[in-house]
């Protein structure tokens, strides 16, 4: 193998050029990985209604969008799934991290309807002012 040292400035220029774009590759990959395997976490410490485990992973950089099933033609939200369990701590920590409104499994009941249900007053009062709309998910407006 030759040295850069070497080699013709073009052509160093060239490789500097491509050993960069592999690191940056696999920084990439790399990050996608580690996102892939917070949000994983994410649904099962939601799901499981486990407050202080959702909080940590959240602020780790977990996305407060993820979907519960992306096989599934009517995903549930980690809002959702949050207001269903009546967690305030978490719904609150999803909301502060811009998690969508109207996002309920298909076109049926969203957040605002399960909040409404719930009795959980501060929460609809701020879902409502994030624009949510109730029995209104997306796509079904």
């Amino acid at each position: 193998m030759r040295r850069l040292t070497n080699l013709q400035p073009s052509r160093t220029i060239a490789v500097l050029a491509f050993l960069a774009a592999t690191s940056t590759v696999a920084s990439l990959v790399a990050n996608r990985i580690k996102r892939s395997a917070l949000n994983n976490s994410l649904v099962a410490a939601i799901k499981g209604n486990e407050t202080s485990r959702s909080l940590a992973l959240l602020s780790q950089g977990a996305d407060p969008d993820v979907l519960d099933d992306d096989n599934d033609p009517f995903p549930w939200s980690m809002l959702t799934i949050a207001v269903k369990n009546r967690n305030a701590a978490i719904v609150t920590a999803l909301l502060d991290r811009h998690a969508r409104v109207n996002r309920g499994a298909g076109c049926g009941p969203n957040e605002l309807t399960y909040a409404k249900q719930a009795k959980m007053a501060p929460e609809v009062e701020r879902l409502v002012k994030l624009g949510c709309h109730e029995n209104a998910a997306e796509g079904c407006m």
